[in-house]
């Protein structure tokens, strides 16, 4: 009994000092790289292409490398436009272009208005709040929107149950 308890104690220091080296080592040659904070996440169609199709949904982006239609600069006196931020949300991972909830948006609020009202999707998958916004510092001088709004989740299943009621 006294051999099977000092195998047992020798076996359990093994290990012990196994994990403390191995995570001595690791934090000795394994560094972090600081190159995270300047990646752009989601997907970003850069130049002449600005169409991908994954998994059978296309994907357009216009000149800014956003999933919208172009937009114009110049918007006329009437146009009301609403910038949208968020992330794979807005963006509509999985959605072909006529069911996002950005162009749902859209048409119900030019229907309601009786004006041309364009919804502005921003949204990229992936996005954080910092990455949210630095798209609306990099966007906003471009469209001059009247209101911008981030989308959450919860927003979107707030619109969705107004709309359903």
């Amino acid at each position: 009994m006294h051999q099977l308890v000092k195998n047992l104690l020798l076996s359990f220091i093994s290990i012990f000092l196994f994990i403390l080296l191995g995570e001595i080592l690791t934090r000795i040659f394994w560094l972090p790289d600081n190159k995270n904070e300047t990646i752009r996440k989601g997907i970003i169609l850069e130049g002449a292409n600005r169409t991908v199709v994954y998994e059978g949904i296309e994907y357009k982006v216009n000149s800014y490398g956003i999933r919208n239609k172009e937009v114009p600069i110049e918007k006329g006196n009437d146009d009301l436009r609403i910038m949208a931020l968020g992330d794979s949300f807005i963006w509509g991972d999985g959605l072909q272009n006529d069911e996002l909830i950005t162009y749902k948006l859209e048409s119900l609020l030019t229907k309601k208005f009786n004006q041309q009202v364009s919804v502005i999707n921003t949204g990229i998958s992936g996005f954080n709040t910092k990455d949210e916004f630095n798209q609306l510092t990099r966007l906003y001088s471009a469209y001059k929107p009247d209101a911008v709004f981030n989308f959450s989740l919860q927003m979107i299943y707030s619109l969705l149950m107004i709309q359903i009621k």
